[in-house]
């Protein structure tokens, strides 16, 4: 069965690579973005290939998100202000786009649901690896790892996932959380403060300087490819899948070795880069963080290619 389904956040990153699969699964992808140049650059594309309607406009917005959810049955909200970092010194904007932005959508989907504009009767929501502050050097973390944010950015997606839930149980539409952990590949923009650690030292090394590895560069993240993120969160939604899922490769990598593979093959063959431990910790970084992904591979199938 076709479905029309608004992907918002759908101009980003991750969302082009999720309106492409579901477009060719077969489906009617609607994205609803703000196409903000902090995010997106000042001369990112409007046309996003697979998308039947584009929309500029903001999940904050409640007469722009009944607009974009018109005649749609299912959501994948990717919507969100990304930078650990830049939480600190805008808390107010993270809080409004990740907690009251998820507030301001289930409010629409409940209002065009009850108005007859639509039928959405599934949502995907974009979680992620901060909700849980720190882990373990020496095992992944399992779904049932208590959550304990370290910036206020980890801390809005906790919030959006935790309205996301009590709205879900109290109007019995399900919902299924993916809690990403740090996505890379084509598409994802290098000048860009928000966009992620590896896209951070490719930048550094094209520029001819050294990445910048903060504490000794021992600590443990797991790096996913974008296409593999993007198959998550389609497989979520078309199955109408429900509950937190991890969404990583459930590979530790150590954050020096990623740093030091970028600059090997990224660096011209006549001036080598070397990178830079700098031993200092940076605000709301946790030490070790790495996942479990059984509950992905069992109940999505996911198995990630890359």
């Amino acid at each position: 069965m076709t479905m029309r389904i608004l992907v918002t956040g759908g101009a980003g990153f991750i969302g082009r690579h999720v309106v492409a699969m579901l477009r060719d699964a077969g489906h009617v992808p609607v994205v609803l973005d703000t196409f903000d140049p902090l995010v997106h650059g000042q001369h990112h594309s409007r046309h996003i290939p697979g998308a039947a309607s584009v929309y500029t406009g903001d999940v904050c917005n409640l007469g722009e998100v009944l607009r974009a959810l018109e005649g749609c049955t299912r959501v994948i909200h990717l919507a969100a202000g990304v930078s650990v970092a830049s939480s600190y010194s805008n808390p107010s904007r993270f809080v409004h786009q990740n907690a009251v932005g998820t507030a301001m959508l289930w409010e629409a989907i409940l209002r065009s649901n009850s108005e007859g504009r639509s039928h959405i009767d599934h949502v995907t929501y974009a979680s992620s690896m901060a909700i849980y502050g720190d882990g373990y050097f020496n095992q992944g973390i399992t779904e049932q790892h208590p959550p304990s944010p370290k910036s206020v950015y980890g801390l809005s997606k906790l919030e959006g996932e935790m309205i996301s839930n009590v709205l879900s149980e109290q109007y019995n539409i399900p919902m299924a959380s993916i809690r990403l952990w740090n996505t890379y590949g084509p598409g994802q923009s290098l000048h860009n403060a928000e966009t992620g650690v590896m896209a951070i030292f490719a930048a550094a090394i094209l520029d001819g300087k050294p990445p910048q590895v903060f504490e000794d560069g021992a600590q443990l993240r797991d790096f996913i490819y974008v296409t593999d993120s993007a198959r998550a969160f389609v497989s979520a939604c078309l199955a109408a899948a429900r509950g937190p899922f991890n969404i990583a490769t459930g590979v530790p990598t150590p954050v020096w070795y990623v740093a030091s593979q970028l600059a090997e093959h990224l660096s011209q063959p006549d001036a080598p880069i070397d990178i830079a431990i700098t031993n200092q910790h940076r605000a709301g970084d946790v030490r070790h963080c790495w996942p479990v992904i059984e509950r992905a591979k069992r109940e999505l199938d996911f198995r990630p290619k890359v």
